[in-house]
């Protein structure tokens, strides 16, 4: 449970009955960095921001919106989630969240017998983003409206961003001599073994032994096992045939056996040396061909496929909609549902400077991963260059704040 101390937060929200929206002071623009943020948060829990405390934040973003101010990326970005939430019951339980004096203040109880909570529902979610896509013309105007709109809740303890990106994976709809290594579609036993058994074939059984050959689950043929190692890191792409045409690919189940970064492992073996990088593990890899197999065993997970619609255009999350680079997350959606509106921040690594850059704003959970769990969030960075150097690197710690409507005449959250 965690306790509201002002000495922790740095930024909060208007949450608190009788609280009114101020207009914020126009100084010095800030300098190019991450905004000012709470201290970091090591608590387990979600607490309930302060007015006072988001002020700096809103004082930052008046002078330095950031994506707030492309206002039609966030407001698509928006539309995506709230397709997928509008498809759902509105009483029904999107995310069950600890029973504490302040959560009992704004959300409802949890009506599952013998689990007590205070939940968002999907009518929670819907009912933000409708308001969000509202005042989202005004808002990099009028940051303001981030307090007198939304109530915010901190999620801690804080959580770990890594990135993903679109690779590109020339492939073959029929097994050649250059194309021989298959994108294996879901097995039909998959869901059955694992409830059965916890996990299903292991990455070397399915790659060495074959055990999945013959069966018809070819999707397309790539020239390596290295280009379907990454894109199954990546956890979607898009392929490229060789008459030009392309065809997205898209995350459809995981063997359940544990992800285990490869790197970290080379890295223990004196193969490679910080930073550890997918361009330093690529390069070794293609340098050592035939101790490939081997490397890439040492990781027993391993991601299925399905194909996009053709001439889709975008690039698809497990929503089934199309992702926004720089918004669009990855998250465990025990932990963050798809459909939610957050505000997150982190420094993310920039190929121009070879340093840093702030990555901040309103993020939209919208994907999800084998390898994602608990406190991660994932961030999709789309494709190019800055796409796969961002994706690549990016390891920190990072701010998650989950934004919820406001109710004017209650000043409480909307259910």
């Amino acid at each position: 449970m965690l306790a509201r101390c002002c000495c922790l937060f740095l930024l909060v929200l208007l949450a608190l009955p009788g609280c009114s929206t101020r207009h914020i002071a126009h100084d010095a623009a800030p300098e190019k960095a991450l905004p000012p943020l709470i201290q970091p948060m090591e608590e387990n829990g979600v607490a309930v921001l302060d007015n006072d405390d988001i002020m700096p934040l809103l004082t930052w973003l008046q002078h330095d919106p950031g994506p707030l101010a492309d206002w039609t990326r966030v407001n698509f970005a928006a539309y995506q989630s709230l397709r997928h939430v509008s498809k759902r019951a509105e009483d029904k339980t999107a995310l069950l969240l600890p029973d504490t004096p302040e959560l009992a203040a704004i959300l409802p109880p949890s009506d599952q017998p013998g689990i007590p909570g205070r939940v968002i529902t999907y009518g929670h979610m819907a009912r933000t983003l409708e308001r969000l896509q509202q005042i989202l013309p005004s808002l990099h105007r009028r940051p303001e409206l981030l307090a007198s709109e939304f109530i915010w809740l901190r999620s801690g303890p804080d959580y770990t961003f890594t990135g993903y990106y679109e690779p590109l994976l020339k492939v073959s709809p029929v097994r050649t001599e250059r194309f021989r290594y298959p994108l294996y579609k879901r097995p039909p036993e998959l869901r059955r073994t694992i409830a059965r058994r916890g996990h299903y074939h292991s990455r070397r059984a399915i790659d060495e032994r074959g055990v999945l050959r013959g069966r018809g689950l070819e999707l397309a043929w790539a020239e390596s096992l290295v280009d379907i190692f990454i894109l199954q890191i990546q956890g979607s792409g898009r392929l490229l045939y060789p008459d030009g045409s392309r065809r997205s690919i898209l995350y459809d189940g995981q063997n359940r056996h544990p992800y285990k970064a490869i790197g970290r492992l080379m890295k223990e073996q004196g193969l490679i040396g910080d930073p550890i990088t997918m361009p330093a593990i690529r390069q070794w890899l293609q340098a050592h061909p035939a101790e490939t197999p081997d490397i890439l065993y040492m990781n027993p997970s391993y991601v299925f496929f399905r194909l996009g619609k053709k001439r889709a255009e975008g690039s698809f999350g497990s929503m089934g909609y199309v992702l926004t680079p720089n918004l669009s997350v990855a998250t465990d959606t025990s932990v963050l549902p798809s459909g939610l509106t957050a505000f997150m921040a982190v420094m993310i690594p920039d190929l121009a400077s070879g340093g840093e850059r702030p990555l901040y704003g309103l993020m939209f959970p919208q994907d999800r991963g084998g390898a994602i769990h608990n406190h991660r969030v994932d961030i999709f960075f789309g494709n190019g260059a800055q796409a796969e150097y961002a994706a690549g690197g990016l390891n920190k710690q990072g701010m998650v704040v989950i934004l919820l409507a406001r109710d004017h005449a209650t000043q409480r959250a909307a259910y």
